[in-house]
Formats: C-alpha cells, sequence, structure tokens
C-alpha cells in the first residue's frame, strides 16, 4: 500500500493528514522571499516574519480566495511541508487534496504540477470536492441522506453546498471569511481612530473580541500602528463594541447571500434542510453566537461542527480509509 498524504490547501493554513503517523499537521500558508526569488522560509516560519520583513523581503500566501494564485510558491510551500512528515518516504505516494467544488480543468492542472516536480514526480494525485470532504467529517452518509446543507466558512471564501443522493445538487463560493473581517476591522479603525493597524493586529483584535451574543463586553486593548496624521507610530484604544459591530455587520451581508442560496436549492430538498437544519464548518465559524445568530438570520436551526477547524481534512482521512464510503475521487491522470 503506497503511502497516502490528504491535503487540505487553503488560504490561511495547509493541514497534511498522513496516512501512515495517522497524524493531521497544520501550517501556515506562507512564503518568505528574499527578493527577486531565494525563499528564506514557509509554513510557521514564514508567518513569524509577515509584516515585520525588511524591504528586500516579500512574505505572502500562494493561494488567494481559496485557489492557487502562484504555482511555482504553492510547490515550494507544500513540498517542504511534506519532506517534513516523519513518514515521507519518496516519491510513490498518492495525494488526495480537497479541492473546491467549481474547480476548472486548469486549475485542476494547477493543483497537479505542484506535486508533480522533484520528488513527488511519480505520485498519484487524487481530487476530492470539498463538499463531500466535509461530508465525511461531519459523518453524513452521502450515498443516504436526501438532503444535506454544508456551510464551510475559510479564511478566504465561504463554500456553500447542498448534498443528496450521493452528489452535490448545489454549490456557491461566497467572498466572505476571516481575511474579509480582518480587513474590515484595519479599515474601521482607521475611520474611527485614525489609526493604521497591521492585518496581524487586525486578526487579534478579532480572536479576543469577535462575537455574534447580543450583548457587548466593555472590554478592549491598546494597539500599536500609525497615525494617518503625521504617519508616526502610537498607540489607541479600540473597544470591543468596535470589532462586536463590524463582525455582527459582517454577517448580516453574508445572511444575505446564505438566503439567497436557500431559495435557490430545490423545493423537495429545502423541505428536508429546513426540518433537519444545517451544518456550519471551518476555521471562520469559531465565533461566538455564530449558532443562534444564523439560525435566526435563515429561519432553521444551524449546528457548529464539533471540528470546525479540521473537518474537512478529517473527512479526507476518512474517505482515504474507507473504500466503502461511497465518495470517489476524480483521478488526475498522468500525463
Amino acid at each position: 500500500m503506497n503511502q497516502a498524504f490528504g491535503i487540505d490547501l487553503g488560504t490561511d493554513t495547509v493541514k497534511i493528514y498522513d496516512r501512515r503517523e495517522d497524524s493531521i499537521t497544520i501550517d501556515k500558508n506562507m512564503i518568505a522571499l528574499r527578493l527577486p526569488d531565494k525563499v528564506v522560509a514557509i509554513g510557521n516560519d514564514a508567518y513569524e516574519m509577515f509584516e515585520r520583513q525588511p524591504r528586500d523581503m516579500v512574505v505572502e500566501s500562494p493561494v488567494s480566495e481559496g485557489r492557487i494564485a502562484n504555482v511555482m510558491e504553492t510547490e515550494a510551500v507544500l513540498q517542504t511541508l511534506l519532506f517534513r512528515q516523519r513518514h515521507y518516504v519518496g516519491s510513490r505516494q498518492d495525494i488526495y487534496f480537497a479541492v473546491p467544488m467549481d474547480t476548472t480543468e486548469v486549475e485542476r492542472r494547477a493543483y497537479a504540477s505542484v506535486t508533480r516536480r522533484g520528488k513527488l514526480k511519480d505520485c498519484s494525485i487524487y481530487f476530492i470536492e470539498k463538499p463531500m470532504a466535509d461530508a465525511a467529517g461531519l459523518g453524513i452518509n452521502t450515498k443516504r441522506t436526501k438532503g444535506a446543507m454544508i456551510v464551510n466558512i475559510g479564511s478566504g471564501v465561504t463554500e456553500i453546498s447542498v448534498i443528496a443522493d450521493g452528489r452535490v445538487v448545489l454549490s456557491r463560493t461566497v467572498r466572505f471569511g476571516g481575511n474579509t473581517i480582518d480587513e474590515e476591522i484595519v479599515n474601521a479603525v482607521t475611520r474611527k481612530n485614525h489609526l493604521q493597524i497591521s492585518i496581524r493586529s487586525a486578526e487579534q483584535l478579532k480572536l479576543m473580541y469577535a462575537s455574534l451574543e447580543p450583548e457587548v463586553p466593555a472590554e478592549g486593548a491598546l494597539v500599536l500602528g500609525i497615525d494617518t496624521g503625521n504617519g508616526l507610530p502610537r498607540e489607541g484604544y479600540i473597544s470591543s463594541a468596535t470589532i462586536v459591530n463590524i463582525v455582527k455587520e459582517s454577517f448580516s451581508g453574508f445572511a444575505k447571500d446564505l438566503l439567497s442560496f436557500i431559495s435557490r436549492t430545490p423545493p423537495q430538498v429545502r423541505d428536508i434542510i429546513s426540518l433537519t437544519g444545517f451544518m456550519v464548518t471551518g476555521g471562520s465559524s469559531r465565533i461566538s453566537g455564530i449558532v443562534p445568530f444564523l439560525s435566526a438570520a435563515c429561519g432553521m436551526q444551524a449546528q457548529l461542527s464539533d471540528n470546525y477547524e479540521l473537518n474537512t481534512v478529517t473527512g479526507l482521512k476518512d474517505i482515504i480509509n474507507d473504500q466503502d464510503s461511497g465518495i470517489l475521487p476524480y483521478v488526475r491522470k498522468r500525463r
């Protein structure tokens, strides 16, 4: 049996399942380059340099809004992270990718190309539709369900899908996620506090204070930024209410997209989902009050996955190890 890896290649992180080790690792999907093209760091090491790097260096994610934006950089990230696996044993690997539902053939070739060079040139590539991987991770029997809706809120995008009778009957990708909220925090602090803060600072504020609960705690934090008036560094006090209001406004807009998607679901399937509710997963779904908020906004019960951050890669693990799952991968043939 070949060694197998399941890979959830996200905008923010790369999650890898190692079958031989029976383990899952998470690394930041980032690369640090000393211009023009010398690789300095990969993964978590690169993230430590993010927004702190010197002028002759760039630190970025090679994946944008859930899509491969730079094939060469993605190849460097992925091969480095795979080589770090304890049971990486050479080129004859089975690589399973969880890919967005609307991935084009050109994009599939990009996925294949990042694992068809160097020591990985003889590996076998398999694609699993991300909603099906999510369903497996959630324990949904895709062969039997007559209607299941999954909302995967990631860093770059959110994928909303409906599964029935063993297939994805409807899917939509929405440009909404954790990064969207981070950017809106940066913009709001600039407008309200006349302070330009970093994306990392915005993310920390989000992690500390993001909430969809009715009541807002009277808290706040001092954050270092650049004064937009004089261009000098200074601290500014950011209240929890500022962050909560941004999060609620963002999710209110997203709820409209969710309602629009539900309205386009086939009536017989929608009736089943109305009774059973829908599942919420993804790394950016860890916000207090998200379940009652989305339940009220959509008029049907939402339920948060117990394993939201690792749900997709856990689903890949289950598919790789369960030949009777009924979820068949799309095989990328060698040229």
